[in-house]
């Protein structure tokens, strides 16, 4: 649905999490870790996260143990989500020299 100029939308989308998951969402400390094993959901609930909290007009960084896991799984992770919350951007991306994203919420990752 295209949006006019100015217009406001609220979108609600009800997301099921394991309870580690909720656990780290709601944590309010400066810096948290998520540990768990393959299939655990690590890479989903960050990009969940990020999307969620982050702000205008701030700079977001996301990191992979390699340029392969951030191309292969996080990068398309990160985008997935913020599609699915209506807030990606696709002429707001430069996947050169590294990914770069800006949200419709204003936010750089």
């Amino acid at each position: 649905m295209p949006s006019i100029p100015g217009e406001t939308r609220i979108i609600r989308k009800t997301v099921q999490l394991h309870q580690t998951q909720a656990d780290f969402f709601n944590c309010q400390a400066l810096y948290r870790s998520y540990c768990g094993g393959r299939g655990s959901g690590k890479t989903w609930i960050g990009a969940y996260d990020l999307i969620r909290k982050s702000q205008r007009g701030r700079t977001y960084v996301v990191g992979a143990p390699s340029a392969t896991m951030m191309a292969d799984i996080t990068f398309p992770m990160l985008k997935k989500i913020a599609e699915e919350l209506h807030v990606w951007n696709p002429w707001q991306v430069k996947l050169s020299p590294y990914p770069t994203a800006i949200l419709s919420n204003g936010a750089t990752i």
